[in-house]
């Protein structure tokens, strides 16, 4: 990262950070709509409904969606930018998975996660945006604990 071109990279962190929210909500829209169609479905067929069911098919959509994306030849800031989702939406899945359980757990298995991404970053020498975008989104999972903001 050079200091002559901070007008850049701050733009750029700023866009990563809007799009992650952006990619943040429609993620919990889709969801929410998986939830909602499998509900229904099971309202049609008169099958019990387990929602855990439904949180596992859409985590799944997300993460081969975000692995296709991230695999592709797209520009290095929107691969980075994809790249807060699939984070993001594993360290929710893991808060409901960890809730009612002591929440060193919880932090433990963050943490975890966090130091292999940070690691497989570091072991392909990529870009600053994905350090970037790890740390935004560790940053947020640290204020929505601190914060006790229910998702």
């Amino acid at each position: 990262m050079e200091i002559k071109n901070w007008p850049k990279q701050i733009l750029t962190a700023g866009i990563m950070l809007a799009g992650g929210f952006v990619l943040f909500n429609a993620a919990f829209l889709l969801f929410a709509g998986i939830f909602w169609a499998m509900e229904a479905l099971s309202e049609s067929t008169g099958k019990l409904f387990n929602p855990s069911t439904s949180r596992l098919l859409a985590y799944l959509c997300i993460m081969i969606i975000s692995g296709l994306i991230l695999s592709s030849r797209l520009k290095v800031i929107v691969k980075a930018t994809i790249l807060e989702l699939p984070l993001m939406v594993t360290l929710v899945m893991a808060g409901i998975y960890f809730y009612g359980k002591p929440i060193y757990l919880l932090i433990l298995f963050c943490a975890a996660i966090i130091a292999v991404v940070v690691a497989y970053i570091m072991y392909r020498k990529l870009s600053w945006q994905y350090y970037f975008a790890v740390a935004s989104v560790t940053v947020l999972g640290v204020c929505i604990m601190i914060f006790n903001i229910q998702i």
